[in-house]
């Protein structure tokens, strides 16, 4: 019962994680004006900070299927 308790409480975390990247890469948007960075670089800068979010919000939902998996088999 907890562990399912803890699966969905991960999958939880990996939806808010995945759904807040549009939110991340509006919040580069004001560096355009505040930089003297090439636009390249900043968008170079959006792409990694996405993709690591990304990333992180997969093997958080991977770990909560797991989690789950396993407590389904006690």
């Amino acid at each position: 019962m907890v562990k399912r308790f803890v699966a969905y409480i991960l999958f939880a975390v990996a939806a808010i994680n995945i759904f807040t990247i549009p939110i991340v890469i509006i919040g580069f948007r004001p560096l355009y004006e505040l930089t003297s960075a090439p636009p390249n670089v900043i968008q170079m800068a959006e792409m990694v900070v996405a993709i690591s979010t990304l990333t992180i919000g997969l093997i958080i939902f991977f770990v909560g299927i797991i989690v789950l998996i396993k407590s389904r088999k006690n």
